[in-house]
């Protein structure tokens, strides 16, 4: 079955088309226009070396839970779409 991630802009990316999934530390701009400083955020780069923001964080542990969140989605094949949004840091 197809894996498809909605990233934190609402874009859908199959995770076929995924090279890695890291965790980095930087500032955030969000569609508003707010700059958030320091945070995590769990990042895609894609067949065409496209960046895909997966999910951002306050620290570094909760942007780890999700990478392992993400991870143990995909070892069980049980759902088409995963949505960090939904499951992130609220």
């Amino acid at each position: 079955m197809a894996k498809t991630i909605v990233t934190l802009e609402r874009n859908l990316v199959n995770y076929e088309n995924i090279v890695y999934i890291s965790i980095e530390q930087g500032d955030y701009s969000g569609d508003n226009g707010e700059v958030t400083s320091n945070v995590y955020g769990l990042i895609a780069i894609d067949v065409g070396n496209n960046m895909h923001v997966l999910g951002v964080y306050k620290d570094k542990s909760k942007a780890a839970a999700a990478e392992n969140k993400l991870r143990k989605w995909l070892d069980c094949e049980a759902f088409g779409v995963y949505d960090l949004e939904s499951k992130g840091d609220e």
